[in-house]
């Protein structure tokens, strides 16, 4: 196949968004094809670029993005008038994109696709085709629809179904492997399973943060939920458990995000309880209600634990955290029923089960900080399968599907 230009575009680049940008147009300069990326601060992945792509920069132009972020003139358009505004900027973003580069696109990659799907009017689909006329696909995260229990709570069936069956949409990837074939069957073109890539380096150096961390836990096992703790991350299970276990040899370890964005997805009666309890953390809980910028630091906060805590409130699909927990060979505990609960099973890294019982969670928890223990419930695990599945080849055996659609 000739090699093409790819625009990958994504509003967002923090987080798991920036993760997905990287290795997305990493895989995609390895196999020697164009990348324009799209994205809100292109000076915070130049660094990581010239680190990682030195020799395939010329086939690299990064262009300034944002979501359009206008609110409708009218209230009653209000399901129409915005998603309409942002696919016409999204459209026009890649035009300005190709005239600074001087590459024709030959297909445009949105990294988040519910952005522009969810939660719209269904006549933006007769519209879609003449504001964005070009091939184009991208990632549907959180296809809600195939997993939530009863069907279809938001009525967002129909719509998503339409936007993505119009003529230019030449299929759609998904991270959740288990909705994959009704999907497929549902809008009847391709859709392709793309691993959930994480960011898998070590500091060379021990960062502060650890060597703080490591002189508190005092050779404890180590029980970690880690990264951003809105509500729905199972803050709450997580701080039972805590209290059950006060007769362990345990420490918890909670660390990431929890600022007023966060605060505000508890309910107005549980936060006060949470509050009081990360404001005077008991001998077994340690507490760090910061983001981890740094990717390498971040892992190194992964690979001090001895289990992840992973129990996520009503979580439908696919999570990095499973991948993370392959890669540095950390057992998991996730929630019963979902991407996450199957593909645990599949590799057998770890357990799933409702965390609404603190003490079947600390039973649970015990399984898994015993090897021996866990192999006897589950078998071996297999995290180096898991690992694989969601490695930088799986991504490129899934890209060159995508680039075939073009």
């Amino acid at each position: 196949m000739r090699p093409l230009t790819i625009a990958l575009v994504d509003g967002f680049d923090d987080g798991h968004h920036l993760t997905l940008l990287r290795h997305y147009a990493r895989a995609l300069l390895g196999m020697g094809h164009r990348v324009v990326e799209l994205l809100p601060n292109p000076a915070r992945t130049e660094a990581w670029f010239a680190e990682h792509c030195a020799g395939q920069r010329d086939r690299l132009h990064l262009h300034a993005f944002r979501h359009w972020q206008e609110p409708s003139p009218f209230w009653r358009l209000r399901h129409l008038w915005p998603p309409l505004a942002s696919w016409a900027h999204a459209g026009r973003a890649v035009a300005e994109a190709e005239r600074a580069s001087g590459w024709q696109v030959d297909l445009v990659f949105f990294c988040w696709l519910d952005h522009y799907i969810l939660g719209v009017s269904p006549l933006c689909r007769f519209a879609l085709p003449w504001l964005l006329p070009r091939p184009w696909s991208g990632l549907f995260f959180h296809p809600w629809h195939l997993r939530a229990p009863g069907g279809d709570p938001d009525h967002h069936y129909a719509v998503t179904t339409g936007q993505l069956r119009t003529r230019h949409c030449r299929g759609v990837a998904v991270l959740d492997e288990g909705i994959a074939d009704r999907l497929q069957a549902l809008l009847q073109r391709p859709v392709i399973r793309f691993p959930d890539q994480t960011e898998e380096a070590l500091p060379a150096v021990e960062p502060a943060l650890v060597q703080r961390l490591r002189g508190a836990i005092r050779g404890r096992k180590v029980i970690g939920l880690i990264g951003d703790l809105w509500r729905r991350k199972g803050v709450l299970a997580f701080l039972r458990a805590v209290a059950r276990a006060q007769d362990r040899d345990w420490v918890f370890l909670l660390a990431g995000a929890l600022g007023d964005t966060q605060q505000r997805t508890f309910f107005p009666d549980e936060w006060p309880g949470v509050d009081a309890v990360l404001r005077r953390p008991p001998p077994n809980l340690l507490v760090h209600l910061q983001r981890i910028e740094d990717d390498r630091d971040f892992n190194a906060v992964i690979n001090l634990c001895d289990v992840l805590f992973a129990a996520y409130d009503s979580f439908g699909h696919s999570s990095g955290i499973v991948t993370k927990a392959a890669v540095f060979r950390k057992p998991i505990l996730v929630s019963p029923g979902f991407c996450m609960a199957e593909r645990v099973a599949r590799y057998r890294t770890g357990l799933a089960l409702d965390p609404a019982d603190p003490t079947a969670v600390v039973d649970a928890l015990a399984c898994l900080l015993d090897p021996a223990a866990l192999a006897r419930r589950i078998g071996t695990p297999d995290f180096a399968g898991c690992h694989r599945a969601h490695s930088q080849m799986a991504l490129q055996a899934a890209l060159e599907q995508l680039v075939a659609l073009a």
